[in-house]
Protein backbone atom coordinates (compact mmCIF):
# COMPACT_ATOMS: atom_id res chain seq x y z
CA UNK A 1 0.00 0.00 0.00
CA UNK A 2 2.63 2.53 -0.86
CA UNK A 3 1.71 5.30 -3.88
CA UNK A 4 3.22 4.37 -7.04
CA UNK A 5 4.32 7.82 -8.93
CA UNK A 6 4.38 8.04 -13.11
CA UNK A 7 5.92 10.91 -14.09
CA UNK A 8 5.42 13.29 -17.68
CA UNK A 9 8.53 13.31 -18.64
CA UNK A 10 9.05 9.80 -18.73
CA UNK A 11 5.33 8.70 -19.15
CA UNK A 12 3.49 10.84 -21.72
CA UNK A 13 -0.19 10.88 -20.33
CA UNK A 14 -1.92 7.66 -18.76
CA UNK A 15 -5.62 8.91 -20.21
CA UNK A 16 -5.13 10.52 -23.69
CA UNK A 17 -6.85 14.12 -23.82
CA UNK A 18 -6.38 15.74 -26.88
CA UNK A 19 -5.91 19.56 -26.52
CA UNK A 20 -6.67 20.28 -29.56
CA UNK A 21 -10.03 20.43 -28.60
CA UNK A 22 -9.26 22.52 -25.09
CA UNK A 23 -6.79 24.95 -25.95
CA UNK A 24 -3.98 25.49 -28.01
CA UNK A 25 -0.98 23.57 -27.23
CA UNK A 26 2.48 22.45 -28.98
CA UNK A 27 1.50 18.95 -27.98
CA UNK A 28 -1.52 16.45 -29.09
CA UNK A 29 -2.52 15.32 -25.33
CA UNK A 30 -2.13 16.63 -22.48
CA UNK A 31 1.13 15.89 -20.97
CA UNK A 32 0.19 14.23 -17.42
CA UNK A 33 1.77 13.93 -13.60
CA UNK A 34 0.45 10.78 -11.87
CA UNK A 35 -0.51 9.61 -8.35
CA UNK A 36 -1.63 6.45 -7.40
CA UNK A 37 -2.43 5.14 -4.40
CA UNK A 38 -3.33 1.76 -3.53
CA UNK A 39 -6.55 2.00 -1.05
CA UNK A 40 -7.02 -1.96 -0.76
CA UNK A 41 -6.44 -5.07 -2.58
CA UNK A 42 -9.03 -4.62 -5.25
CA UNK A 43 -9.25 -0.79 -5.43
CA UNK A 44 -6.79 2.09 -6.34
CA UNK A 45 -6.94 5.68 -6.28
CA UNK A 46 -5.25 8.08 -9.25
CA UNK A 47 -5.22 11.47 -8.98
CA UNK A 48 -3.76 12.92 -12.66
CA UNK A 49 -2.19 16.78 -12.87
CA UNK A 50 -2.03 18.50 -15.66
CA UNK A 51 1.39 19.06 -16.24
CA UNK A 52 1.20 20.43 -19.91
CA UNK A 53 1.54 24.43 -19.13
CA UNK A 54 5.38 23.33 -17.27
CA UNK A 55 6.63 20.74 -20.27
CA UNK A 56 5.45 23.36 -22.83
CA UNK A 57 7.65 26.06 -21.29
CA UNK A 58 10.30 23.95 -21.09
CA UNK A 59 10.14 22.98 -24.32
CA UNK A 60 10.44 26.25 -25.53
CA UNK A 61 13.20 27.22 -23.10
CA UNK A 62 15.03 24.26 -24.57
CA UNK A 63 14.27 25.61 -28.28
CA UNK A 64 15.75 29.12 -27.46
CA UNK A 65 18.44 27.40 -25.63
CA UNK A 66 19.41 25.42 -29.07
CA UNK A 67 18.89 28.07 -31.22
CA UNK A 68 21.32 30.33 -29.19
CA UNK A 69 23.54 27.60 -29.05
CA UNK A 70 23.50 27.05 -33.15
CA UNK A 71 24.21 31.08 -32.95
CA UNK A 72 26.98 31.36 -31.25
CA UNK A 73 28.80 28.26 -33.34
CA UNK A 74 27.37 28.97 -36.91
CA UNK A 75 27.65 31.61 -39.28
CA UNK A 76 25.04 33.46 -39.67
CA UNK A 77 24.84 33.88 -43.48
CA UNK A 78 26.22 30.63 -44.48
CA UNK A 79 25.07 27.92 -42.15
CA UNK A 80 28.71 26.70 -41.90
CA UNK A 81 31.09 26.96 -38.77
CA UNK A 82 32.08 30.22 -37.34
CA UNK A 83 35.82 31.24 -36.60
CA UNK A 84 35.39 31.09 -33.04
CA UNK A 85 34.14 27.19 -33.02
CA UNK A 86 37.03 26.36 -35.53
CA UNK A 87 39.72 27.41 -33.11
CA UNK A 88 37.68 24.99 -30.46
CA UNK A 89 37.68 22.27 -32.87
CA UNK A 90 41.43 23.25 -33.78
CA UNK A 91 42.27 23.05 -29.85
CA UNK A 92 40.63 19.91 -29.68
CA UNK A 93 42.07 18.04 -32.45
CA UNK A 94 45.59 19.24 -31.36
CA UNK A 95 45.27 17.87 -28.36
CA UNK A 96 43.76 14.33 -29.94
CA UNK A 97 47.33 14.38 -31.75
CA UNK A 98 49.32 14.89 -29.62
CA UNK A 99 47.88 12.03 -27.07
CA UNK A 100 47.37 9.90 -30.49
CA UNK A 101 50.80 10.78 -32.24
CA UNK A 102 48.98 11.43 -35.28
CA UNK A 103 49.05 14.32 -37.61
CA UNK A 104 46.74 16.69 -39.39
CA UNK A 105 46.35 19.33 -41.63
CA UNK A 106 44.57 22.87 -42.29
CA UNK A 107 43.69 25.08 -45.45
CA UNK A 108 42.67 28.19 -45.56
CA UNK A 109 41.27 29.39 -48.62
CA UNK A 110 40.36 32.67 -50.42
CA UNK A 111 38.03 33.98 -53.14
CA UNK A 112 39.93 35.82 -55.22
CA UNK A 113 39.04 39.45 -56.78
CA UNK A 114 35.77 38.93 -54.42
CA UNK A 115 35.66 42.51 -53.83
CA UNK A 116 35.05 43.10 -57.72
CA UNK A 117 31.88 40.66 -56.95
CA UNK A 118 30.45 43.35 -54.57
CA UNK A 119 31.45 46.30 -56.40
CA UNK A 120 29.96 44.73 -60.17
CA UNK A 121 26.72 43.17 -58.99
CA UNK A 122 26.18 44.24 -55.60
CA UNK A 123 26.29 42.54 -52.11
CA UNK A 124 23.56 40.53 -52.67
CA UNK A 125 24.93 38.66 -55.51
CA UNK A 126 28.54 39.05 -52.68
CA UNK A 127 26.16 36.67 -50.22
CA UNK A 128 25.01 34.54 -53.03
CA UNK A 129 28.98 33.59 -53.96
CA UNK A 130 29.45 33.42 -50.32
CA UNK A 131 26.96 30.86 -49.83
CA UNK A 132 27.07 28.68 -52.48
CA UNK A 133 31.02 28.24 -52.30
CA UNK A 134 30.29 27.54 -48.80
CA UNK A 135 27.64 24.66 -49.75
CA UNK A 136 29.75 23.02 -52.95
CA UNK A 137 33.10 22.86 -50.47
CA UNK A 138 31.13 21.39 -47.53
CA UNK A 139 30.04 18.56 -50.58
CA UNK A 140 33.06 17.68 -51.07
CA UNK A 141 34.95 16.93 -48.27
CA UNK A 142 34.43 14.37 -45.66
CA UNK A 143 31.86 14.12 -42.94
CA UNK A 144 34.80 14.17 -40.71
CA UNK A 145 36.64 16.95 -41.84
CA UNK A 146 35.28 20.85 -40.50
CA UNK A 147 34.62 23.95 -42.77
CA UNK A 148 34.38 27.15 -41.26
CA UNK A 149 33.82 30.67 -42.11
CA UNK A 150 37.26 32.27 -41.23
CA UNK A 151 36.15 35.73 -41.76
CA UNK A 152 34.79 37.90 -45.03
CA UNK A 153 35.53 35.55 -47.97
CA UNK A 154 38.28 33.40 -45.99
CA UNK A 155 37.26 30.03 -45.03
CA UNK A 156 39.30 27.05 -43.36
CA UNK A 157 38.98 23.34 -43.33
CA UNK A 158 40.22 21.10 -40.66
CA UNK A 159 41.54 17.81 -41.95
CA UNK A 160 42.10 15.11 -39.56
CA UNK A 161 44.27 12.20 -39.51
CA UNK A 162 45.38 13.81 -43.09
CA UNK A 163 49.10 14.44 -43.79
CA UNK A 164 50.29 17.71 -46.18
CA UNK A 165 50.27 15.58 -49.53
CA UNK A 166 46.80 14.40 -49.38
CA UNK A 167 45.04 17.96 -47.42
CA UNK A 168 46.91 19.40 -50.56
CA UNK A 169 44.98 16.83 -52.80
CA UNK A 170 41.72 17.79 -51.31
CA UNK A 171 42.91 21.61 -51.80
CA UNK A 172 43.66 20.86 -55.54
CA UNK A 173 39.98 19.20 -56.36
CA UNK A 174 38.17 22.58 -54.49
CA UNK A 175 40.70 24.45 -56.35
CA UNK A 176 39.03 22.90 -60.05
CA UNK A 177 35.57 22.46 -58.32
CA UNK A 178 35.07 26.27 -57.69
CA UNK A 179 36.50 27.21 -60.83
CA UNK A 180 34.34 24.68 -62.82
CA UNK A 181 31.45 26.16 -61.11
CA UNK A 182 28.27 28.84 -62.81
CA UNK A 183 28.04 30.99 -59.71
CA UNK A 184 24.60 32.59 -61.50
CA UNK A 185 24.84 36.08 -62.36
CA UNK A 186 28.60 36.23 -60.95
CA UNK A 187 29.71 33.94 -63.55
CA UNK A 188 32.68 31.83 -62.48
CA UNK A 189 34.95 32.72 -59.24
CA UNK A 190 38.45 31.24 -58.11
CA UNK A 191 40.13 30.47 -54.78
CA UNK A 192 43.73 30.39 -53.88
CA UNK A 193 43.93 27.69 -51.25
CA UNK A 194 46.66 27.57 -48.10
CA UNK A 195 47.60 24.34 -47.35
CA UNK A 196 49.65 23.08 -43.73
CA UNK A 197 50.42 20.66 -41.17
CA UNK A 198 50.57 20.27 -37.47
CA UNK A 199 54.12 19.41 -36.11
CA UNK A 200 54.19 18.75 -32.29
CA UNK A 201 56.49 21.35 -31.45
CA UNK A 202 53.53 23.89 -33.34
CA UNK A 203 51.50 25.83 -30.83
CA UNK A 204 48.03 26.28 -32.51
CA UNK A 205 48.66 30.01 -33.39
CA UNK A 206 51.99 28.68 -35.67
CA UNK A 207 49.68 26.25 -37.41
CA UNK A 208 47.09 28.88 -38.41
CA UNK A 209 49.93 31.59 -39.40
CA UNK A 210 52.03 28.72 -41.33
CA UNK A 211 48.43 28.04 -43.68
CA UNK A 212 48.31 31.94 -43.79
CA UNK A 213 51.21 32.32 -45.47
CA UNK A 214 50.51 29.86 -47.75
CA UNK A 215 47.57 31.48 -48.95
CA UNK A 216 49.65 34.99 -49.17
CA UNK A 217 52.47 32.52 -51.09
CA UNK A 218 49.15 31.27 -53.78
CA UNK A 219 47.79 35.09 -54.14
CA UNK A 220 50.81 36.95 -54.75
CA UNK A 221 51.56 33.90 -57.59
CA UNK A 222 49.42 34.04 -59.98
CA UNK A 223 45.89 32.98 -57.55
CA UNK A 224 43.52 30.30 -58.57
CA UNK A 225 46.59 27.78 -57.06
CA UNK A 226 47.23 26.09 -54.00
CA UNK A 227 50.29 26.70 -51.56
CA UNK A 228 51.75 24.20 -49.18
CA UNK A 229 54.08 25.72 -46.48
CA UNK A 230 57.27 23.23 -45.87
CA UNK A 231 60.04 24.02 -42.87
CA UNK A 232 61.69 26.80 -42.89
CA UNK A 233 59.24 29.21 -44.89
CA UNK A 234 59.28 27.13 -47.43
CA UNK A 235 56.61 26.47 -50.35
CA UNK A 236 55.27 24.68 -52.94
CA UNK A 237 52.43 25.68 -55.49
CA UNK A 238 50.23 23.54 -57.75
CA UNK A 239 49.27 23.31 -59.98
Amino acid sequence: KTPAFTNASVEKYLIPIQLNKITKSIFRFMRQDAVIIALDDTQIAVLIYDATPLLEANAVIETQLKLVEKQARTDGLTQCYNKTMFNELLAIEIKKSNRHDYTFSMIILDIDNFKSVNDTFGHLVGDYVLKELAAISAQNIRETDIFARWGGEEFCILLPQTDLEKAVGVADKLRRIVAAHDFGEAGCQQCSFGVAQYSKDNRQSDLVRHADEALYHAKHNGKNRVAAYLDGRQFTLWP
